[in-house]
């Protein structure tokens, strides 16, 4: 992944923000958990948040869907979560 980046086929501002992690600048959880301020920071972050809802919209979607084997799993998840809120 750190290639990929170092490359630019993660993108700008991960190419920048690598070279600031390779030179001990930054940190990968510095950016990720917002710590980092700086633009590109901001601009990664800001990508992982559309690509997180995304992602829940995607599993609200298979959660609704019959015919979904990641929905049924979910399903799953969700009566096993219920069967251990119930028991506290």
């Amino acid at each position: 992944m750190e290639n990929r980046r170092r490359k630019g086929e993660s993108g700008k501002a991960w190419q920048i923000l690598q070279q600031r992690i390779d030179k001990r600048q930054t940190t990968e959880n510095d950016t990720i958990s917002g710590i980092d301020k700086s633009p590109e920071a901001r601009e990664v972050r800001a990508g992982m948040v559309k690509t997180m809802r995304k992602l829940k919209q995607a599993a609200e979607e298979a959660r609704h869907d019959d015919n979904s084997e990641l929905g049924a799993e979910l399903r799953k998840m969700d009566e096993l979560n219920e069967r251990i809120n119930e028991d506290r």
